[in-house]
């Protein structure tokens, strides 16, 4: 009788590949489950600031109850050194102010004339004004922080990212701010303090309310010497690498003049009003020459497109709250020359602007 024999069974190691993805699956469920959890205790971004003026200007460039001869987009230097109501009486027609903040470029002042023309028939002129250091400076994470804070949905956010030349990496940046992923800001949370009961109503209090012109209802602002002075040696320091435009700047400022022609608008670009502590430093004019032809240039070849105040028009430090922020009467003086200027470029140009 033949004795069987009782081989040992073999057994097939588990591949290692299979534990990896075992324990990967786990820790995407426990992200999904704790991002969840956060969700469900209110846990979410604070708007800051910038956000709430974002957000305010985006929805006057999208009510569709009024329309402007005249739009002004640009910086800070821009929302709080134009009243629209001293440009609209200088230019003959009704104004808006869609200033934002530097962060933003051009590519901010882009966005929202494309929303003000998905609203509204073309205006007569919109006018372009930014500081020094904007036009000349780099983006960086904060355009894409601040980019989430605009009141679309994530695939049309995204769509104009990526037409801005966006990375990966700086997508991200901008998912990360989005109320739907607060895990992402973890490390933003402990940096500046666990406050996460924090309303949104606190920040915003911050924009008292815009008028329906863009013209900001903020407490008075006070002039501020000291800090002038003491801003304009950093001021200086960061337009010592300037090369010209910065490329996003660049980049957006091209679709404009695009958007002029084919809408039948004058493009007026102008800069921005500045401290005469940086205007009369020697280092001035070097830094700025590449950005002054540029723009220049621009202007030579587009009929459309027109520089007015080409030269940095200055103010003392009396009448400024920083470099690039001029306060009380030197508001309507820097809006009236500004109005001034884009009067006489309509008289000596070709463009006669919308009937």
């Amino acid at each position: 009788m033949k004795q069987s024999l009782h081989l040992p069974i073999e057994v097939e190691p588990v591949p290692s590949h299979s534990r990896w993805w075992l324990a990967f699956t786990l820790a995407v469920g426990a992200l999904v489950l704790l991002n969840a959890a956060f969700i469900a205790l209110g846990v979410c971004h604070t708007p800051r600031h910038e956000e709430h003026l974002l957000q305010a200007k985006w929805n006057l460039a999208s009510n569709p109850k009024q329309s402007f001869d005249w739009i002004v987009v640009g910086d800070s230097s821009g929302a709080l050194g134009i009243d629209p109501d001293v440009l609209a009486k200088k230019l003959s027609g009704s104004c808006i102010n869609l200033c934002t903040f530097g962060s933003m470029g051009t590519t901010g002042d882009l966005w929202n004339i494309e929303q003000y023309l998905r609203n509204h028939k073309p205006p007569r002129g919109v006018i372009v004004v930014h500081a020094a250091n904007v036009w000349a400076g780099q983006q960086n994470d904060a355009f894409y922080q601040y980019a989430a804070a605009i009141p679309e949905n994530t695939p049309k956010l995204f769509g104009r990212l990526l037409m801005q030349g966006a990375r990966p990496s700086e997508l991200y940046v901008s998912l990360r701010y989005r109320d739907y992923v607060p895990i992402t800001m973890l490390k933003d949370r402990f940096r500046s303090g666990l406050g996460w009961t924090q309303s949104n109503e606190v920040n915003a209090a911050t924009i008292q309310e815009l008028s329906p012109n863009g013209a900001m209802r903020l407490q008075a602002s006070q002039a501020n010497p000291k800090h002038v002075n003491e801003e304009s040696l950093s001021y200086l320091a960061s337009l010592s690498n300037a090369q010209g435009l910065d490329w996003h700047n660049r980049l957006a400022l091209n679709r404009l003049v695009d958007l002029a022609r084919e809408n039948n608008f004058g493009l007026f670009v102008a800069n921005g009003p500045i401290a005469m502590t940086i205007r009369n430093s020697t280092s001035f004019d070097d830094s700025l020459v590449n950005v002054e032809e540029e723009l220049a240039t621009l202007a030579r070849s587009q009929p459309q497109t027109i520089c007015v105040l080409p030269k940095w028009f200055a103010f003392p430090p009396e009448q400024m709250e920083n470099t690039n922020h001029v306060v009380g009467s030197a508001v309507d003086t820097y809006t009236e020359m500004l109005a001034s200027e884009i009067v006489s470029s309509l008289r000596f140009e070709h463009f006669s602007g919308q009937d």
